[in-house]
């Protein structure tokens, strides 16, 4: 019999039902997560317990008090978060044990239940389809989607993360479909799409599926009638990028500004803006897609007053950006492969040897410099100079260094 090894969690919440006198079993999307090495968000427990008769137990022996939510009971135990759901079961002559009913599970990888002792139930054979690396529907697979279209993005997260394929059915299924998936709310939509952006086969899901993104962005979709080879340029540029959310968002983004001449960066802001991503994460799409054309600088000097203006964290960013872009045949032409390549090297060497490129990283700040008697006023038009000066030869950003030159320069 195979053995999966559920959490403690788990295992205590199917005894403590079990010993109430129900039917429980581990089912769905976390077993199937299980199956294949994956991390499940959330254990799924299905009972023919009532969900006031689950919750009065959960109650009495777990002294925590589940939420209550439309067909389902949700609770945190020890970080592991927990949904207990109602399932019918029915006993089969060949069996002792009755079993739960999974077969309005929509996939057959989702119609999987286990329990502890009584082992596997896998009636629709999804275990053999895990092995397969396959995803096939349980009848009629619009039923499922249209039942709730976010089961479409969870379908292609599950297969970007696997690199589980969809059979036909499925597949024409989402592509029918796609365009429910503008009526979910966008503060829903985007965590999950930005799950899918993030797993290693994102690519592959963006080029096959882009039709599940234009109707997420709409934008994107208006940039698909301009562009009809969209899909696999932006797969492309996804390819040579590592998983960074942010610069992975502004590669998909950046085609909205393309379209439109000037590349400023304010429409892939607002479309990142309309599909609930935070401001700040939209303000860095800006910055990215606005630097589109501009020249990464090769010499020491220049690259630090870039990098003061973006930040460290966001120039990395724009250098993985222009690299994924270059490679991917998309980039500007003020870049080339062994300018970059230059760039890469040489923010390599600042950043490995901690060399200043910003007012903070300076060894001394204002308040250093008016204890030393100079004006405020003083102080404040003299950091600047100390910082250019430091951005020429880092060696002089020390205290013993900087204090004098500072007194000099306010002469």
């Amino acid at each position: 019999m195979l053995t999966l090894r559920l959490p403690l969690q788990v295992n205590h919440l199917i005894d403590l039902l079990s010993g109430s006198g129900h039917e429980a079993y581990a089912v769905g999307c976390c077993v199937r997560d299980r199956l294949v090495d994956l991390i499940p968000a959330e254990w799924e427990v299905c009972t023919d317990a009532s969900l006031a008769q689950a919750a009065s137990c959960i109650q009495n022996e777990l002294h925590i008090e589940p939420k209550q939510e439309p067909n389902s009971l949700m609770l945190v135990v020890d970080g592991v978060s927990l949904r207990v759901t109602t399932a019918t079961f029915r006993q089969e002559s060949s069996s002792s044990n009755p079993k739960p009913d999974l077969s309005d599970r929509g996939l057959t990888v989702n119609a999987i239940a286990y329990h502890p002792v009584k082992g596997l139930v896998n009636e629709f054979h999804g275990l053999e389809d895990l092995e397969g690396k396959l995803i096939r529907g349980i009848g009629d697979p619009d039923i499922y989607f249209r039942r709730n279209p976010f089961n479409m993005l969870q379908t292609l997260r599950f297969s970007a993360l696997s690199s589980c394929r969809m059979d036909r059915s499925v597949a024409s299924s989402i592509h029918r479909l796609a365009p429910m998936l503008s009526d979910i709310p966008a503060e829903r939509a985007s965590v999950d799409f930005c799950r899918i952006l993030m797993c290693s086969n994102a690519a592959g899901t963006i080029r096959n599926y882009f039709d599940v993104a234009s109707a997420l962005i709409p934008s994107l979709a208006a940039a698909l009638e301009r562009e009809a080879n969209l899909p696999a340029l932006v797969a492309r540029s996804l390819e040579h990028c590592p998983p960074d959310l942010t610069v992975r968002l502004a590669l998909l983004l950046l085609p909205i500004e393309r379209q439109k001449g000037a590349v400023t960066g304010a429409l892939a802001k607002q479309a990142a803006l309309d599909f609930a991503l935070d401001s700040l994460t939209a303000g860095y799409i800006e910055q990215l897609c606005g630097a589109y054309d501009t020249f990464i600088p090769t010499s020491p000097t220049k690259m630090k007053k870039m990098i003061a203006q973006y930040g460290k964290p966001l120039f990395q960013r724009l250098i993985l950006f222009k690299k994924a872009l270059i490679y991917s045949g998309q980039g500007s032409k003020v870049d080339s492969i062994l300018s970059l390549h230059r760039s890469n090297l040489l923010l390599g060497d600042i950043l490995r040897n901690n060399q200043c490129c910003t007012l903070r990283e300076l060894a001394v700040g204002q308040e250093d410099l008016t204890a030393e008697g100079l004006s405020p006023e003083d102080a404040k038009r003299i950091l600047p100079q100390l910082l250019e000066q430091v951005w020429a030869q880092d060696s002089l950003n020390t205290r013993e260094k900087l204090l004098p030159l500072a007194k000099r320069l306010a002469r």
